[in-house]
């Protein structure tokens, strides 16, 4: 219970800082800024390396690579069907094949299974989503908004980026059993434990959810894969499949269930990928998500 008022207590703070004006209309970005820059690192680095290692460790980190590998033809193919501008089309690539691992992953992820369920959302987090927005999602970037993005940018977009270089650091920890001194876990725990109620609250500030209009079919189609469809085909890969019930498992399909993911959808619009439309998949997407994680959690609970 305490774990969803705090769930649901940070989202509507900062939905009241959003209709308030209580907060500048770019507040979340400062927000963004510590998480990425001091909070996250610090969770990195102080969950990551009690991780006991383990080869089950892939599926949460291959599974965003999946969908946002098939969400790619999907796409593409839809989009040339329906006559989608190549700008739609890249947008619903990015925004709707990537998900919101962290900023959402993380908290829902700690209210399901606590510590453990954190450790889970890292993995698809920085292996996975977040690699892949920073090299495939880059490209496709470029590719649909008609620019180019040479291997030297791809590189020092990823070596640039905090989480991943603590993530990386985390992994080398726990691959070598290192112990970081206690003063420093402890320093790395109380600014880890800043992400939840940041992210919560930074995403409150950004849900600005808007008649869909003439994007209604985009949306449909773009959600659908998102909430839906993803979800199903990783339950049936590795819960039916591959037999993997084991939280690694469980918890992959969750964080496929997660609404767009935010970055994505940054990157989406600084390429000029049809902003008015990330801006409405982002604010109905991530609302509507919280309905289909019930029932992806519940059909793992009571049929996985």
């Amino acid at each position: 219970m305490e774990s969803l008022v705090l769930l649901f207590g940070c989202l509507g703070i900062g939905v009241l800082f959003r209709q308030t004006r209580l907060l500048p209309e770019n507040a979340y970005l400062s927000l963004n800024g510590l998480i990425i820059y001091a909070a996250l690192p610090a969770l990195i680095l102080h969950k990551i390396p009690l991780i006991p290692f383990s080869a089950e460790m892939v599926y949460p980190i291959a599974m965003p690579w999946l969908v946002f590998g098939l969400a790619i033809p999907f796409f593409i193919l839809l989009g040339k069907r329906l006559k989608w501008s190549r700008q739609s089309t890249g947008c619903l690539i990015l925004c709707c094949g990537l998900g919101n691992t962290s900023f959402i992953g993380i908290p829902v992820m700690q209210l399901l299974w606590g510590e453990a369920g954190v450790q889970v959302a890292i993995l698809a987090d920085q292996p996975g989503s977040f690699a892949a927005l920073a090299t495939a999602g880059i490209l496709v970037a470029s590719y649909f908004s008609g620019g180019q993005a040479t291997p030297g940018e791809l590189a020092g977009r990823v070596l640039r980026f905090p989480p991943f270089l603590a993530f990386m650091l985390a992994l080398l920890l726990m691959l070598i059993d290192g112990q970081i001194p206690e003063p420093f876990t402890f320093t790395l725990a109380r600014l880890g434990s800043l992400v939840v109620p940041l992210a919560l609250v930074s995403v409150g500030l950004q849900l600005s959810p808007s008649a869909p209009g003439k994007d209604l079919p985009k949306l449909a189609w773009g959600l659908g894969f998102k909430l839906i469809l993803a979800p199903f085909i990783i339950y049936v890969l590795y819960i039916l499949m591959l037999d993997q019930h084991s939280l690694l498992g469980k918890g992959s399909v969750m964080e496929a269930a997660m609404g767009p993911m935010i970055t994505a959808a940054i990157v989406a619009t600084n390429f000029k990928l049809d902003p008015p439309l990330v801006g409405r998949v982002v604010g109905i997407g991530i609302p509507l998500s919280f309905g289909s994680l019930f029932f992806w959690y519940m059909l793992l609970s009571f049929g996985g």
